[in-house]
């Protein structure tokens, strides 16, 4: 007996079904950004700290643009015998 459930899936494989992800980049950034976020559990561990640092810049006269990105992730492991 053939069903037929996906074509995506049987060409592309079982990550086809979850979609396609478009990445939209900001190419006239001009500036400096910062974000940063902090949190833990409900527990009170598995600290995450992220911060992020943006920069742009427009070169005048060439129609050019530089574009810096820096950024910094930490998790604290939390393992099943903690819990």
């Amino acid at each position: 007996m053939l069903t037929y459930t996906d074509g995506a899936s049987a060409l592309y494989g079982a990550d086809a079904i979850a979609g396609v992800v478009n990445f939209i980049t900001r190419d006239d950034f001009e500036g400096l950004g910062v974000e940063s976020s902090y949190s833990i559990s409900e527990q009170g561990d598995a600290n995450i700290f992220d911060v992020n640092l943006t920069y742009g810049l427009n070169l005048p006269g060439s129609g050019a643009h530089i574009s810096f990105f820096a950024g910094y992730y930490n998790r604290d492991p939390v393992f099943a015998s903690d819990r």
